[in-house]
Order: C-alpha cells, then sequence, then structure tokens
C-alpha cells in the first residue's frame, strides 16, 4: 500500500498524541499506550467500524537514548512522524 500525504485526512489530534485518520475505505486511530513504561505506539485499522488489525511499534529500552534520552515519548512520536 502507497500512503500520500494527499490520500490522508486527520479527523481527531490531541491528548496524548491520539490521532484518528481515514486512508481509503479505512479508519486508522493511532496513539502511544497510555501509561506504558516502554515506548508503544499502536495503530488500529478498520472498515466500516470493524477492526481489522492492530500494529505496535516499539523502541527496545537499550535504542531508546538514541531517541530520547529523558524517556519523553511524546517527543519521540512527534519526532518520528510526518506531519
Amino acid at each position: 500500500m502507497s500512503l500520500h500525504s494527499s490520500d490522508v485526512v486527520i479527523l481527531h489530534k490531541g491528548g496524548n498524541m491520539q490521532k484518528t485518520w481515514s486512508y481509503k475505505n479505512y479508519e486508522i486511530k493511532e496513539g502511544l499506550k497510555p501509561g506504558s513504561p516502554k515506548f508503544r505506539y499502536f495503530f488500529t485499522v478498520s472498515e466500516q467500524g470493524e477492526k481489522k488489525c492492530n500494529l505496535c511499534v516499539w523502541i527496545s529500552d537499550d535504542a531508546l537514548s538514541r531517541f530520547e534520552p529523558f524517556e519523553d515519548f511524546e517527543a519521540i512520536a512527534a519526532s518520528q512522524s510526518e506531519a
């Protein structure tokens, strides 16, 4: 699947880096896992209200300092996502 910025519509953005956007017939919700002691960023893909899959991106503890030495997960997510 090729994703272009013209294909994406952001419906909501706020608190805890949560976003909901659409691509073709899919709705994608994304954000940090609240309260997690590790960096975990989730995507949930739904079609017509039916969840199709979940995806998780994480950074291992030993690699985390390369992204953000103070473990500010929101800053890491913001620095690695496209606007």
